[in-house]
């Protein structure tokens, strides 16, 4: 980048500063962004499951098992310069011209936006607040037969919550959806149902032959 140094005094010191040649945002062009969280933390993923086995009949067994994990301070970005709601009881006061917005139009957007000359759309914050959770039940009836033929049948019903699906927080949430529609997890979380997971295969096992 082409550019000069110039002379600064900061107290008793003397430093140079690097003054570009060039503008490193043209006039007219919004600032986009992805940055991250300075009080992020490191996502956990907690799983639990327990099991019980029950003999229904000779050579006959049911097993009721349950499977479930908890995801919390998963990562997901957040638009934080989303335009704010204006009315004539709560005009916005626009920090940099001074003109107070009463009206919400596509006209005025990057007016009522907390930061102006950054995107409303494209500037967003990855924060470690999602969650997720995840449970299933889990059924399976073990048939033993003769001549090491062993008949299986399986079921799961397992139910999915989340709002953050992907890592690095691909799941975007507005600040208009926080502040004016009250989001909650239940809300606004993207949820994966599977009612219905059955198998059923036989197996065999080889006999064996004793020399």
């Amino acid at each position: 980048m082409n550019g000069d140094y110039k002379e600064a005094r900061q107290g008793s010191r003397v430093v140079l500063r690097f003054q570009p040649s060039v503008a490193l945002i043209e006039p007219g062009n919004l600032v986009d962004a992805v940055v991250i969280d300075r009080n992020a933390r490191t996502p956990y993923t907690q799983q639990f499951n327990t099991s019980l086995q029950y003999e229904l009949a000779r050579n006959t067994t049911l097993q009721l098992g349950y499977a479930g994990s908890r995801g919390l301070k998963l990562f997901r970005e957040v638009g934080i310069n989303q335009a704010r709601i204006a009315s004539l009881r709560r005009p916005i006061t626009n920090a940099v011209t001074g003109e107070a917005i009463t009206d919400n139009t596509s006209e005025n957007v990057s007016l009522r936006s907390p930061f102006q000359g950054v995107s409303t759309a494209g500037f967003a914050l990855n924060e470690s607040t999602a969650q997720s959770t995840y449970h299933s039940l889990q059924v399976t009836v073990q048939r033993q037969s003769s001549h090491g033929l062993q008949f299986s049948s399986a079921y799961t019903f397992s139910r999915s919550i989340d709002n953050a699906s992907n890592p690095g927080g691909e799941r975007i949430v507005t600040a208009l959806w926080i502040a004016v529609a009250g989001w909650t997890p239940a809300a606004s979380g993207a949820i994966n149902s599977q009612p219905a997971e059955i198998a059923a295969f036989p197996t065999s096992t080889a006999p064996t032959i004793l020399c």
